[in-house]
């Protein structure tokens, strides 16, 4: 039996979780990211970093319980190359170094209390204007990294799109020199920013930092389904993240090295599994 096997099952066969999939599972996703990160990490310290990655790691193995799609994406890792403990160690090294970011934030950077009136001030034109400033400059960043990675990395990139039926463990299954391209820059910008542009304001680096970690977890969800969904399932030219614009097609390089296993169908559509 292999590592992985578990997670593997027949097409149209019923998860043993499949009960909670869906609205309950991702609630718990959002609210484990939220208690991670602004109570777990930032009181805890060390002690809340480790609970997070045991939550996060058994986050993973739950995905594979209550759906389909990562059994289905082992398929396609298997068959284009990367043994199951291959892409199990990924997962786990990509799980504390990514981890590890969020934990510099908000335990070493973080070191004022939000009460009340400062979490209101989220709302106020200049925290607004960072924060989407931020967005805007990581936007930038994440799209040169994601469209060089298609046009003239595919083999970097090949890991992650043989998750081809996203879900939540597809956050991690990059290969780490992938991951750290694509996300360096804008965890970088978002640093930068809180020294040189918005006068280490806490407020705008913790809550411009959720935003980036939520949403870039968000966008792989396969209940939500957002356009980056599609972009795995037909691996298409759409190398932004948090707005949609397509790139030329003709240039990327991922599809066409994908190896599609033996005697299964490749995703064809945009349809709900």
């Amino acid at each position: 039996m292999a590592l992985l096997d578990f997670v593997v099952r027949p097409e149209g066969a019923r998860p043993p979780l499949a009960a909670v999939a869906g609205a309950p599972y991702l609630a718990w996703l959002v609210a484990e990211l939220l208690l991670s990160h602004l109570i777990w990490m930032p009181r805890w310290g060390y002690w809340g970093f480790a609970l997070h990655l045991v939550v996060a790691g058994l986050d993973i193995v739950a995905d594979g319980l209550l759906s389909n799609s990562f059994g289905y994406n082992v398929l396609w890792l298997r068959a284009n190359g990367f043994s199951d403990a291959q892409t199990a160690a990924t997962v786990l090294f990509n799980l504390v170094a990514s981890q590890s970011l969020g934990f510099l934030v908000t335990y070493f950077l973080w070191t004022e209390p939000f009460p009340p009136e400062t979490l209101a001030r989220v709302f106020t034109w200049p925290v607004l204007v960072a924060l989407l400033t931020n967005m805007a400059i990581g936007e930038v960043l994440f799209t040169l990294a994601h469209r060089y990675l298609h046009q003239h990395q595919p083999e970097l990139h090949r890991m992650h799109h043989c998750c081809r039926r996203a879900s939540w463990s597809t956050n991690l299954i990059f290969h780490p020199v992938d991951l750290a391209l694509e996300f360096a820059g804008p965890v970088a910008s978002i640093l930068a920013t809180h020294y040189l542009l918005w006068k280490q304001d806490q407020l705008v680096l913790v809550v411009s930092y959720l935003v980036l970690q939520t949403w870039y977890a968000l966008d792989h969800d396969e209940y939500l389904r957002l356009y980056h969904y599609a972009h795995h399932l037909s691996v298409d030219a759409v190398y932004t993240i948090y707005i949609k614009v397509r790139d030329d097609p003709s240039r990327d390089l991922v599809r066409k090295i994908l190896i599609k296993p033996a005697a299964l169908a490749a995703p064809a559509s945009f349809q709900k599994q």
